[in-house]
């Protein structure tokens, strides 16, 4: 807590300079006042949380009136702390990440996390591990001292399977769970292609509660839609590490760890995307529509719950092109189809759907 304070002091000097006297002096003020907050309650769930929403106020509302030397300062002060709210994040990341178990013989089927929205603490997995809304999951939380404490809870709302579809789910968690747990904070802001981000987890099944996994120096490659592409320097990210949250430079979930090709990709869900079409699907009997365009014209809806299957382009009566997109590992942009799919002119376009892993509906579209 030492260094905290001290990089704080440091950072609130040069910013006391480099701003305008009233509105730096309200905002210095707030700062201190979230920092504090999180510095005497760092036992509390969710205490970093108050101090960094509080120092990206202060880089939104400053930022905008500086001339750009002023910001770089700011920007230099709040990247400071943001990497204090990391290492506080990780140094409890055991309490954030929990294990989704087979109940007949305690083996991991995934991973998963928690969050905290409208003082609610929720769960986020993997949706090819949950399953549906309204399946029940059993999971192995860990306490700070490495005991076990289990806890069910419910699907609340489900995405679909596959590298391209949003391959998560949202769990409802009984809020007992509170007094264990550290839940971690969703970024406000998509992912970021070029950034940095580590991924946690529990890939083994016979990993002891000291031992979950971390994959650091992911790279994002490209980020499509709900989709995130990063390479993948290790393989602490195999099987039972799918659910496990993607961390940026400040702490904050950027995305879902959903699975890996061949070793040298990872995938994951964007989680502010992902999440917010989750709450919305729990709100709206399961329906979040997204359209798909190809050439600027839409063919048609596609739900939360679906994913892009097969797709077969028939020219002459003739298929000539036929690629199964479940597991396709390139960018896929719903609004972009034309870039994946080489069709032309009096083409017809084979559009299978999948709802979760099984074939659910034909779409057919004869270009024009």
């Amino acid at each position: 807590m030492k260094v905290w304070k001290y990089l704080l002091f440091l950072f609130l000097c040069g910013l006391s300079v480099c701003v305008n006297a009233q509105s730096g002096k309200k905002l210095v003020k707030s700062l201190q006042e979230g920092v504090e907050r999180s510095a005497a309650n760092t036992g509390r769930a969710g205490a970093v949380c108050e101090a960094r929403q509080t120092v990206q106020k202060l880089e939104r509302t400053v930022g905008k009136k500086s001339d750009e030397v002023r910001r770089n300062i700011i920007r230099r002060g709040v990247f400071s702390l943001g990497q204090i709210f990391r290492e506080e994040v990780e140094r409890h990341i055991r309490q954030s990440i929990f294990q989704v178990i087979v109940p007949k013989d305690g083996s991991t089927r995934g991973s998963g996390f928690v969050f905290e929205r409208d003082g609610q603490i929720w769960g986020i997995v993997s949706y090819h591990v949950s399953g549906r809304a309204g399946n029940r999951l059993k999971m192995r939380f860990y306490k700070e001292d490495g005991t076990a404490v289990y806890y069910f809870g419910y699907v609340a709302s489900s995405g679909s399977y596959g590298f391209n579809g949003v391959d998560a789910a949202l769990v409802s968690l009984p809020q007992e769970v509170k007094e264990h747990v550290k839940p971690l904070v969703i970024s406000q802001r998509s992912a970021q292609k070029n950034t940095i981000v580590d991924s946690f987890g529990f890939p083994d099944p016979d990993f002891s509660p000291k031992d979950y996994s971390k994959n650091a120096g992911r790279r994002i490659l490209d980020v499509c839609g709900y989709k995130i592409i990063t390479t993948l320097p290790s393989a602490g990210s195999g099987n039972g590490a799918c659910g496990g949250p993607l961390l940026n430079e400040r702490g904050e979930v950027v995305g879902i760890h959903s699975g890996s090709f061949k070793g040298t990709l990872g995938f994951a869900v964007d989680a502010k995307t992902g999440i917010d079409d989750l709450f919305s699907a729990m709100d709206n009997q399961g329906k979040v529509l997204r359209p798909l365009i190809f050439n600027g014209i839409k063919i048609t809806d596609i739900n939360i719950s679906e994913n892009i299957g097969l797709v077969e382009i028939r020219r002459d009566g003739k298929t000539f092109f036929s690629r199964d997109f479940k597991r396709y590992p390139g960018s896929l942009d719903y609004r972009r189809l034309e870039r994946v799919i080489p069709a032309k002119k009096g083409d017809k376009v084979f559009l299978f759907l999948n709802q979760g892993a099984q074939e659910a509906r034909l779409e057919v579209y004869e270009v024009r």
